[in-house]
C-alpha cells in the first residue's frame, strides 16, 4: 500500500493540467462537464478523466485536511460507494494548504480506501468550474456527465442516490456560489456575495452624504418595516430614537418639539464635542457651514422583518446609536434652573385667552390661538439661550423658587408683553425629566 501510494504520488507530480486557459467560467446546471485531468492518490492509476466515469452517476466530493465535518463524512462515502458500486463513482477531492498534505493524510488513515484527487492554488481549473466557498461541496454529475448541482453533505444520501440512478429528478438546496465574493468587502454590497437584497435584516451607519437632501422617513409594509434618516446630527439621531422608542412617556414627546434641546444634558468634553447642536446660519460662513455638515452629519438606516413594530424598528436605532458612538442614552430626573410661567393678575383664569396683545417678539396667533402651554413651546423652541420654560399655572407639581437670573433685551420685551396678559417668567428650581447622554462604562 505504502509503494503504491508514493510511486502515485511521485507519477502525479509529472502530469500537469492542460485546461486551465481552455476553461475559465464556471459550469451552468445542465452544461457538459468537460473531461478534466485530474491527479490521484490512493489509486493505481496516477490520473483519471471525468471521461472514465460515464455510465455513473459522478459526485465529487470537495474536502480538505483540516475540516474535521469532511474527515468526519468519509465513513458514509465508503458506504454509499459499496452499496452502490460500479453504478456510483464518489471521488473526493482534496485541497492542499501544504505540499503533501493529502498524502500525509492518506498514509496515516489507512482505512480511507477511496481514490482522492488532489488539488492546489496552483491547479485552478477546478476552482473555475465548481467555484466554492467552503467544504464540505459536493459536485454532482449525472451518467451523461452533465451537471445535475451542488449541495452539501446532508444530501448526500442513499435515497437521492436511488432516484438518481432510477432517472428522476432529485431537489439539491444546494450552496449557492457566489464567485464575486470578497471577504474584504461589506457582504451583499455590490451583489458581493448575493443580491443587495438578499438580507434579512440591516442596519447601516454613515458619513455625510452631499449628493442626498436631509430625510426622515419610515414605513411599515407587507415586506419590512424601514427607518431612513439622511444626513441629521448625533444628538437629532439620538432624540429621534428615543422620543419614538418611548413615545408614551411626557419626555419622549417632548423631544419631538424642542428643537433648541434643552430637554438635553450631554455630560463629559468627549460627549459634548461630539453630540454638536446645530448652529446658527447666520453666523457662519458657506465654507464652515460645509465642514460642519461633513464632520457632524450622519446617515443612518435599518430594515427588519415585517413581524416588528415601528416602535421596535426605533429601539433597535436606539440601540445602535448607543453602540456605535459608545454612549448611554439614559432618563434621568435632574433639579434645574429654569424660568417659570405664571399669572400676575389672580382674577384671569388658566382657560383664559387674551384678547390683544403687543406683537414685537410673541406672535400675535400664538396668543390668541394658543393657551400658556403654546406660550411655553413657542417661548422654548425660538429663544435658544433662554433656560427651560415651564408651565407655572397648569403644573401639578411644586415649583420652589429660585435664584437664577437671566438678562438678555428680547427677554425683558417677553416680560413687557407678557404683562399685559397678567403673565410673567419668574425664576425657579424644579426637578424635570431629561435626557441624558453620557459615556458608556
Amino acid at each position: 500500500m505504502f509503494k503504491l501510494l508514493i510511486k502515485s504520488f511521485l507519477l502525479s507530480l509529472l502530469i500537469t493540467p492542460v485546461y486551465a486557459q481552455q476553461y475559465d467560467h464556471p459550469l451552468k446546471i445542465g452544461e457538459q462537464v468537460p473531461d478534466i485531468q485530474l491527479r490521484v492518490l490512493n489509486s493505481s492509476q496516477p490520473a483519471m478523466h471525468i471521461s472514465q466515469f460515464r455510465g455513473k452517476i459522478l459526485i465529487l466530493d470537495f474536502w480538505s485536511t483540516w475540516c474535521s465535518a469532511c474527515i468526519g463524512e468519509f465513513p458514509k462515502l465508503e458506504v454509499l460507494q459499496n452499496k452502490f458500486k460500479d453504478k456510483l463513482m464518489i471521488l473526493p477531492i482534496g485541497f492542499e494548504l501544504e505540499p503533501g498534505d493529502i498524502r500525509k493524510f492518506i498514509i496515516k488513515n489507512k482505512t480511507f480506501t477511496l481514490p482522492t484527487a488532489i488539488q492546489t492554488k496552483q491547479d485552478s481549473v477546478i476552482m473555475k468550474l465548481f467555484p466554492f466557498n467552503g467544504v464540505p461541496h459536493e459536485v454532482w454529475i449525472d451518467k451523461n456527465g452533465k451537471l445535475i448541482g451542488f449541495s452539501d453533505q446532508f444530501a448526500l444520501t442513499s435515497d437521492n442516490i436511488k432516484q438518481l440512478l432510477n432517472g428522476k429528478k432529485i431537489f439539491l438546496p444546494g450552496k449557492q456560489m457566489d464567485v464575486n465574493f470578497d471577504l474584504s468587502q461589506p457582504l451583499l454590497a455590490n451583489n458581493n456575495g448575493g443580491r443587495s437584497t438578499d438580507f434579512l435584516s440591516r442596519s447601516i451607519i454613515t458619513r455625510y452624504n452631499p449628493l442626498l437632501r436631509q430625510v426622515q422617513y419610515n414605513r411599515t409594509d407587507s415586506i419590512n418595516t424601514k427607518i431612513t434618516m439622511i444626513n441629521k446630527t448625533a444628538l437629532i439621531l439620538i432624540k429621534i430614537a428615543f422620543g419614538n422608542s418611548y413615545a408614551d412617556s411626557s419626555l419622549g414627546v417632548t423631544l419631538g418639539f424642542d428643537p433648541m434641546d434643552k430637554r438635553i444634558i450631554l455630560e463629559g468634553d468627549r460627549i459634548r464635542s461630539q453630540f454638536k447642536h446645530w448652529p446658527t446660519f447666520e453666523n457662519l460662513t458657506e465654507r464652515e457651514w460645509y465642514d460642519f455638515e461633513k464632520n457632524n452629519l450622519y446617515c443612518y438606516e435599518t430594515i427588519l422583518p415585517k413581524s416588528y413594530s415601528l416602535r421596535e424598528a426605533y429601539r433597535k436605532m436606539l440601540f445602535d446609536l448607543q453602540y456605535f458612538f459608545k454612549v448611554k442614552v439614559l432618563l434621568e430626573k435632574r433639579k434645574l434652573n429654569c424660568l417659570a410661567l405664571v399669572r400676575t393678575n389672580s382674577k384671569q383664569t388658566k382657560d383664559e385667552t387674551p384678547k390683544s396683545v403687543v406683537t414685537d417678539i410673541l406672535p400675535k396667533e400664538i396668543i390668541r390661538k394658543g393657551n400658556t402651554d403654546q406660550i411655553v413651546s413657542y417661548i422654548n423652541n425660538n429663544f435658544k439661550t433662554m433656560p427651560l420654560v415651564i408651565n407655572g399655572i397648569n403644573s401639578d407639581n411644586t415649583i420652589s423658587s429660585g435664584s437664577v437670573i437671566y438678562k438678555a433685551s428680547y427677554f425683558q420685551k417677553i416680560q413687557t408683553e407678557l404683562s399685559t396678559h397678567g403673565l410673567k417668567l419668574i425664576p425657579v428650581r424644579k426637578t424635570i425629566d431629561m435626557l441624558v447622554i453620557k459615556n458608556a462604562e
